[in-house]
């Protein structure tokens, strides 16, 4: 039977404190490396549509899954989709929700893409990747878009749904995994409400590092990403005006 769920929320300001220890290190031939979560991302975002597996890169959650176990890249073949973790208390909300611990919204650093749009690129909720500070280690992606990423977690209690990040404003959500769009309702400049359409993508991941190839160098996060305009370090607040998380489905 189908359920429905439907998220909402406006942004009213916030900020995320960031590790400046943090590195991307450029491994060569398009991979990645984290050296705080030990992961090693594909340069491409979007790797899906540049290798012909999709038109567009825009995939259900079950498409993506299939894309990223079956993809082989640079010898490697134990790629995944981001995790994102459950509960994570650095989330802007933590609700019970129908049996599940949810936690979602902006600030939410326990995830991997939440880490890479915060810590790694400097990217501010609400700001999208416009926001992100560290131009050097954005410098070493390609075709990342201001759109929804799949992860590989479903909800606890209702796994036709997974987690996503959007890119295009810092925002932890979850989509039907049979669905490749997602619908993200957004407050407009005159106070009106609109829904916005971004399409779901993929963009993989593997545990560990690889060979560092001659020429691989680190793109160290500046000390700047610990301000938000002239504020001091540290932790700073981030919250919505309004918020609603619904859940239906048939008895």
């Amino acid at each position: 039977m189908m359920k429905a769920l439907s998220k909402f929320a406006v942004l009213a300001g916030c900020s995320i404190a960031f590790n400046a220890s943090a590195a991307l290190i450029d491994r060569g031939n398009g991979l990645i490396y984290d050296d705080v979560l030990d992961v090693t991302w594909l340069a491409d975002a979007n790797y899906a549509r540049t290798s012909g597996f999709s038109a567009d890169g825009r995939m259900s959650w079950n498409a993506a899954t299939e894309w990223v176990e079956s993809l082989s890249y640079q010898g490697y073949a134990d790629w995944r989709l981001p995790r994102t973790l459950q509960p994570d208390p650095s989330c802007e909300f933590n609700d019970a929700l129908g049996g599940m611990n949810l936690s979602y919204g902006f600030g939410c650093l326990g995830s991997e893409l939440g880490h890479m749009f915060h810590v790694n690129l400097g990217g501010q909720p609400g700001g999208g990747l416009d926001s992100a500070t560290n131009a050097d280690a954005l410098a070493l992606l390609v075709n990342v878009a201001p759109a929804a990423y799949w992860s590989s977690t479903v909800l606890e209690a209702y796994q036709d749904y997974a987690w996503l990040f959007l890119l295009w404003n810092g925002d932890q959500d979850y989509n039907a995994v049979e669905e490749s769009e997602h619908w993200y309702l957004a407050l407009q400049p005159d106070g009106s409400y609109d829904y916005l359409d971004f399409g779901l993508f993929a963009w993989a991941v593997r545990d560990g590092d690889v060979t560092t190839p001659p020429g691989g160098g680190s793109v160290p996060l500046p000390s700047s990403l610990l301000l938000l305009g002239s504020a001091v370090a540290g932790l700073m607040t981030c919250r919505r005006r309004s918020s609603a998380v619904a859940l239906s489905r048939p008895a």
